[in-house]
């Protein structure tokens, strides 16, 4: 008995650990997210090679796509373990997962998600519309 408790206190630690860090890392990517495609949309405008503009944009709007995916699975695995959490203690609601209708479950996941989007799509407005980045460029007023 005592030792079969002992296994479920574990268990119970190693999940709240994980939540931890899949909370942490959730609230990381925006910060990853901004850091990336700043510092790569700031390299387009202080370039004159057409190509690299293009790959620099190109590899910001798959970055910023990928973590759209990778915000989406760390909050999915952050639901499995909440899951797992209120199998330990089933009686008991954990206060985080549920709200008003105003401020559903997934809020946090969908706003990040759509603002990635919409740099994805920034950053392939830019790719289509390179020429017009030349000319505006301040390395080529310089």
């Amino acid at each position: 008995m005592r030792q079969e408790f002992e296994r479920e206190k574990t268990a119970y630690q190693e999940n709240a650990s994980h939540l931890r860090s899949l909370n942490q890392f959730l609230w990381q990517v925006p910060a990853i997210a901004i850091t990336l495609t700043g510092g790569l949309w700031f390299g387009v405008t202080r370039i004159d090679i057409i190509l690299a503009k293009q790959w620099l944009l190109t590899f910001a709007a798959v970055a910023d796509f990928i973590l759209v995916i990778v915000i989406l699975r760390v909050r999915y695995l952050f639901g499995q373990y909440l899951a797992a959490q209120k199998g330990f203690c089933p009686n008991r609601e954990i206060k985080s997962e549920s709200g008003p209708w105003f401020f559903p479950t997934w809020i946090v996941v969908a706003c990040f998600s759509v603002l990635l989007l919409a740099a994805t799509f920034g950053s392939v407005y830019g790719l289509v519309n390179v020429g017009e980045l030349i000319a505006k460029s301040p390395a080529m007023n310089e």
